[in-house]
C-alpha cells in the first residue's frame, strides 16, 4: 500500500512540492489549503504561478488523477507543511498560521506520522510546535516531551520564484530532526528527487535559513548605500562596482530600488528580534535597504517639481525581473507613495500585474495605452523585465534598473 503524503499550503512552495511527489507515483499524495478559491483554481488546472513548467505538471497530473485537494485534513504517513511566514507588528513572527495547522494535525497524527516543516521560521519554533502537539495528544510520546512516537523535521523550503522545480531539487536540503530517527525517516522522503541533503538539528536548520537570507540583505544593503552615495557624488556607480568587481575575492551585487519577496525583506526580523539583539550590521543593511527606496522616492518627487510633471508613466512593478510576484515589492511602495500627489495622473506599466495587485484609486491606471512623448511627462523604468530592454535606450527615462 502507498504511503500517504500531505501537503499543508499550496503555494509558491507547496504546489510545486506537491507536484513533484505526484510525478514519483510512489505516494498518495493530497494538497490541503485553508483558501477555497487556491483549491478550485488547483482543480482546474489554474495557478497564479507564472511558471510554465507548472502549468503543465498540474495539467497533466489532474488528468491523470495523481493526486486529490481537500479542505480538511485527514490522517496521513507524511504532513508537509509550507504555509507562509510573515512579520506582526512588533516585527516578530507571525506564527500563527504554524500553529493553527499543527493543532489540526495533532487530532489525527498517529504514531510514526512525520511531520516536515518547511515555513522558515524563528529559532525554537519546532520545539514550540512539538510542545503543541504534546499538550493536546499526550498519548503520542512516551510519558515524556522528549519521546515522541512520531518524527518530526524542520526542512527550510530554498525556492527561487520562476524556476520551481529546479531549485527543490537541486538546491542543498537541510534536514533538522527533532532526534535521528527523524532525520532518517525524512532523508527517505526528500531523497525521491533531492539530490544533495545534509542532516543537522532543527534549531542548527533554523538559524541556517534565517543567516543564509540576512547574509542576502546585508549584501544588498551595502550597494544600495553605495548607489545612494555615488548618486550624491555624481559618480558613476556601475563603473565603480565594475571596477571593483575585478578583484578576484570581490563580488559586488547590482543595486536595485529596495528588496522584495517573501524571504529577504522578512527573515532578517526573524533573526534580530529573537534572542540575539546583537546584529548591527544586519540592523544597519534593513535600514539601508528601506533608505534606497526613500531615496528613489524623493528623487522622482523632485523631478516632479523641477519639471511641473503632470503625468508619471512606470515601468514595472513586480519585486524582481521577469517573475509574476508583487510581495513586498518596492516598486509598488514607490508607486503608493508617489499617488498621493492627486494632481498628478500615474501610468503602471507590468507584463504581470493585474487591477486587483493594488488599491484603486482615481490618479492611477494599470497597464494603459502608454504614450512616451507628452508634454510634462515623466517616463520611469523601476524594472528591467526582458520586454523593456528598449525602453533602457530612450534618453528621456529615469532609469534605476540594471
Amino acid at each position: 500500500m502507498k504511503k500517504k503524503i500531505t501537503v499543508i499550503g499550496l503555494g509558491y512552495v507547496g504546489l510545486p512540492t506537491l507536484l513533484l511527489f505526484s510525478e514519483t507515483n510512489k505516494f498518495k499524495v493530497i494538497g490541503y489549503d485553508n483558501n477555497k478559491k487556491i483549491l478550485n483554481d488547483i482543480k482546474k488546472g489554474k495557478t497564479k504561478m507564472n511558471e510554465k513548467k507548472v502549468k503543465i505538471i498540474l495539467k497533466k497530473n489532474i488528468k491523470k488523477k495523481n493526486f486529490d485537494i481537500h479542505d480538511k485534513l485527514s490522517r496521513s504517513d507524511v504532513f508537509i507543511i509550507t504555509v507562509p511566514s510573515n512579520i506582526n507588528k512588533k516585527l516578530r513572527q507571525n506564527i500563527l498560521p504554524l500553529t493553527d495547522v499543527v493543532e489540526k494535525i495533532s487530532d489525527v497524527l498517529e504514531e510514526k506520522n512525520l511531520i516536515i516543516i518547511e515555513t522558515t521560521s524563528e529559532l525554537g519554533t519546532t520545539d514550540y510546535l512539538k510542545e503543541i502537539i504534546f499538550r493536546k495528544n499526550k498519548k503520542l510520546f512516551n510519558g515524556s516531551i522528549t519521546k515522541p512516537k512520531f518524527f518530526m523535521a524542520y526542512c527550510p523550503e530554498r525556492v527561487f520564484p520562476g524556476n520551481s522545480f529546479y531549485e527543490i531539487k537541486n538546491n542543498p536540503r537541510l534536514i533538522g530532526g527533532i532526534n535521528e530517527k527523524s532525520n532518517k525517516e525524512a532523508k527517505k522522503i526528500f531523497s525521491y528527487f533531492s539530490k544533495k541533503i545534509f542532516l543537522t538539528d532543527n534549531k542548527t536548520a533554523e538559524i541556517s535559513k534565517l543567516v543564509e537570507n540576512s547574509y542576502r540583505n546585508v549584501q544588498i544593503g551595502f550597494v544600495n548605500e553605495l548607489a545612494n552615495y555615488a548618486f550624491k557624488k555624481n559618480l558613476n556607480i556601475k563603473e565603480i562596482i565594475e571596477l571593483s568587481n575585478l578583484h578576484p575575492r570581490i563580488n559586488l551585487l547590482n543595486p536595485g530600488i529596495g528588496v522584495g519577496g517573501h524571504c529577504i525583506p522578512i527573515d532578517p526580523f526573524f533573526l534580530i528580534k529573537r534572542e540575539f539583539q546583537n546584529f548591527k550590521i544586519l540592523n544597519s543593511s534593513i535600514k539601508a535597504n528601506n533608505l534606497r527606496t526613500k531615496f528613489i522616492t524623493n528623487i522622482i518627487q523632485s523631478n516632479i517639481k523641477k519639471n511641473k510633471i503632470k503625468e508619471i508613466n512606470f515601468f514595472g512593478a513586480t519585486y524582481k525581473a521577469d517573475i509574476a510576484d508583487f510581495r513586498q515589492s518596492p516598486s509598488l511602495k514607490i508607486i503608493n507613495k508617489l499617488s498621493k500627489f492627486k494632481k498628478i495622473k500615474l501610468n503602471i506599466h507590468d507584463p504581470y500585474i493585474f487591477s486587483s495587485t493594488l488599491k484603486t484609486k482615481k490618479n492611477l491606471s494599470i497597464n494603459p495605452k502608454i504614450n512616451l512623448n507628452k508634454k510634462f511627462l515623466l517616463n520611469v523604468l523601476l524594472v528591467s523585465h526582458k520586454k523593456y530592454k528598449k525602453l533602457k535606450k530612450l534618453s528621456k527615462i529615469l532609469d534605476f534598473t540594471f
